[in-house]
């Protein structure tokens, strides 16, 4: 993210493309998708609706019990603060 952020300030782009590899997209989507299909057949549906529902999606749009100011200042700092590497 910190490199993306900074061509994107540098406007070169282009450069980002240097660093993708088909082999290294594979490798995730392979982690992920046998991560995920191992818990939904150890947890069924009530894994999908706790972990992918739930806590993702109803988290991220400001449903269920999570209580959430819906601007997009907020949804910024969330970001800013949960997901980068600091």
């Amino acid at each position: 993210m910190v490199i993306f952020c900074f061509l994107v300030l540098e406007r070169d782009l282009s450069t980002l493309f240097r660093f993708f590899s088909w082999p290294w997209v594979l490798m995730v989507v392979t982690i992920d998708f046998g991560w995920y299909l191992t818990a939904y057949q150890r947890g069924g549906v009530d894994f999908w609706h706790k972990q992918i529902i739930y806590e993702n999606i109803d988290r991220y749009f400001g449903a269920a019990a999570f209580h959430t100011h819906k601007n997009t200042f907020s949804q910024a700092i969330w970001l800013m603060t949960q997901l980068f590497p600091w």
